[in-house]
Parts: C-alpha cells; structure tokens; sequence
C-alpha cells in the first residue's frame, strides 16, 4: 500500500462529509468527481443544468456520472426553494464548496450559502481559475467586466476559508484581488481522455503514415486564434509541408472564414475534420505529433486554464500555447516539451511548429509529460483538494 492509499483510507474513515456545488457538470470534471466520492462522502449540487451544452456543444454524460451523488436545481423560484432546503441544515456537512461565481443567478446563490455557512460555522471554500488579460489588451467594456467581476464575486470568495488556485496567473489574480495568500491552496487543474474504441486517423482523413500530425481541437471561435495557426503552416517551408498534415478538430462560428484562408492561401495538406465527441476525443491526441493552442487576447479574452493541454501532455505529445492560456505557465517547458508564444505572433508560431518537429524534441518531450503526469491526475487533484479540507477540519477544532 502506497502513502497516498493510506491517506485516502483514512480520510474516508473520518467520514468526512462535503457539499459541493458547481455550475454545471462537463465532462473533463466527471473524473475527478470521482476521485473525491471515492475519498470522502460527497453531495454534488449543480446550479445550471444547462450551461454545460451553451459552452460546450454537448449534453452532460448523466451515464457516466450515475456514480455520482447529483442535484441539478431548476431554474427561478423554484430553484431558489430547493436550495433552501438543502442548506437548511448545512452543519450536517464538515466543508461547503461554493459554485463558481459566473452570472446574478450563482451571486445568489453564494451570498446565501456564505451567510448560512457562517451561520451553522461550517467550513467553506472556493474553485476558480479566473484571471485577466494585460490591462492594455482589454477594451473599454471587457475592463468594466472584469472590474465588475474583481468587485462582486470578492466580496463573497474573501469570506471563505479556503481558496483553491490552478497556477500561477490565477494565484496573482486573487492575491491582486486582496486575498490572503496564507488562504490559497494550490491543486493541478485536470483533464484526461477517457479510454476509446481505436479508430485508425490516418486512414479516416487519408494521411500518409510517414506524416507528422499537427492538432487543434476545440471550439473555433475567433479567440481561440485557429486562423493564426493556418497562417503559421502556410509560412513553413514547402518540404515540411508536404511531410506534415494539419488537423482542425472542431466546429463554431469562425469555421467557415478558417476554411476561406486556407484556401486562399493554397494549403493542401489540411483537413477541417468538424466536431468530436468527447468520449472519442482521445484517438486526435495519442495519434497527433504536435498539438498546438493558438489562443488570443481578442477582446480581452484569456483562457483561464486550458484543459486540452493536460490531455494532450496524458499522450506524451508536444505543445504550443500562447501566453494568453493558464496552463502553458505550468505545463509547457520551453525547448522541452514545448513552446510557449506571444498571442497572434505569427512569426513564432512558425518557428515553434518548425523546432517542434525535431525528433529529438518529441523524446524529451514524452520524458517530461511523463513527470508532469505524476502531478496533473485526478487522484492528486482529489488528494490535495482534501488535504486542504482535513487542515481546516483540524484548525476548527
């Protein structure tokens, strides 16, 4: 038995109760879910059944959570009534997980599950992964959104026992925002690609087995900056090209100006392979070389963690981000399993892509996703999300 069993075992032997709630339930966070009920005894509320297919295309996996302990409040007064009931006796629980603080309605919410908390001296704590883009790359109304956001939602997350942070510009931004650093607790942020029936990629889209793969996938929205990337293939000179394929895995609103530009710009080697399952999702990130996450500052916009990193270093593969995603401040080591550029430099993009498709790069960088994984799994997730229960569980005493 290894330490981190013997943890968990007595963790759960404590019969340590929470009650969790979040907005909605996507697949990536089903893991670990998971991973927590199996420690300790966990009750998961989720306050906006619906958010999960307005963010992300797909209906919640009710299947693959049926393990889970789930409450999904209706919207309105009704929602607000069944609330009520659940935090009527909230002393019942040793820790209270606040939703993350996203619209009025989760404001409610939290303000009232703060003030019963505090009532009944139950502890409570705070997930988010928010942070800002410079100040100079925000426009007028995203400033004003963002201070809005530092504002409301800090009057409530300041009163909470502990915070949880994913990383680097996410701690800044609560300490920024006036919390104690001696509340925020530091987790890995996780995803991981569930196991799949195999199916052959480059048979699929007619890819020549002796060509590398480089990958996006995920929502094409002009934030996520795929154009960038298409530019940046076309700058590669024409013998990488003709050796190399480049897959865009995804469907929205920019779709079809990304499929304009490539062909402008007379790129054959490039399939627009539409919307993937999540549950299939695995099959693009263990058979890519390379996947790269162009994202921009567009508007003001970030990408506070950027989960399809984890799943793509799970796979051992290289990585290109910009510094406008979360997790290329933790995951990506430059030179070594990876790259991590200016948003919208297009010019680096393609120097990353050209470095990046060095064998002697792609050895290096399965050797450092293998330690990272050590850190970035749902176990450890769990384990160190509990730990800092069981510290506050101690300190109360």
């Amino acid at each position: 038995m290894n330490d981190g069993q013997f943890y968990a075992e007595n963790i759960k032997s404590e019969e340590v109760n929470v009650l969790f709630f979040h907005n909605t339930l996507p697949e990536y966070r089903i893991g670990w879910f998971e991973a927590l009920s199996e420690r300790v005894n966990v009750e998961f509320v989720f306050t906006n059944e619906k958010q999960n297919e307005k963010d992300y295309g797909f209906e919640i996996e009710y299947e693959r959570a049926k393990k889970l302990k789930c409450t999904f409040l209706p919207g309105g007064k009704q929602g607000i009534r069944e609330l009520k009931q659940i935090i009527e006796n909230v002393e019942k629980y040793d820790f209270v997980e606040l939703p993350p603080i996203d619209s009025i309605r989760e404001v409610i919410y939290s303000a009232y599950i703060i003030y019963k908390c505090r009532k009944k001296n139950v502890n409570t704590g705070y997930f988010w992964e928010k942070w800002d883009a410079p100040i100079e790359k925000q426009p007028l109304m995203r400033r004003i959104k963002n201070l809005v956001l530092r504002i409301i939602p800090g009057v409530i997350y300041k009163q909470v026992n502990v915070i949880f942070s994913t990383g680097k510009k996410n701690r800044e931004y609560f300490i920024s925002n006036g919390v104690n650093k001696n509340k925020i607790v530091w987790i890995p942020d996780v995803s991981e690609t569930p196991e799949c029936e195999y199916s052959d990629l480059r048979k699929k889209y007619t890819i020549p087995s002796e060509s590398k793969i480089i990958l996006y996938l995920g929502r094409i929205l002009q934030q996520k900056g795929v154009q960038n990337l298409i530019e940046a293939y076309a700058l590669l000179c024409s013998d990488v090209k003709d050796s190399s394929y480049l897959l865009i895995a995804g469907d929205g609103e920019n779709l079809e100006n990304c499929k304009k530009l490539a062909e402008k710009l007379k790129i054959k080697n490039i399939k627009f392979v539409g919307s993937v399952r999540p549950s299939i999702r695995g099959n693009y990130f263990s058979q890519c070389d390379i996947f790269v996450y162009p994202v921009t500052y567009f508007k003001g916009w970030v990408d506070v963690w950027g989960l399809t990193i984890n799943e793509a270093i799970q796979h051992g593969k290289i990585v290109i981000a910009t510094e406008a995603v979360g997790s290329a401040y933790e995951l990506i080591e430059n030179g070594v399993n990876g790259y991590q550029i200016e948003p919208d430099n297009i010019e680096q993009l393609k120097d990353a892509l050209m470095m990046s498709l060095d064998s002697k790069m792609m050895e290096k960088a399965r050797s450092k996703d293998k330690d990272l994984r050590k850190q970035f799994n749902f176990e450890m997730m769990a384990e160190l999300y509990i730990k800092a229960i069981m510290n506050q569980k101690t300190d109360s005493r």
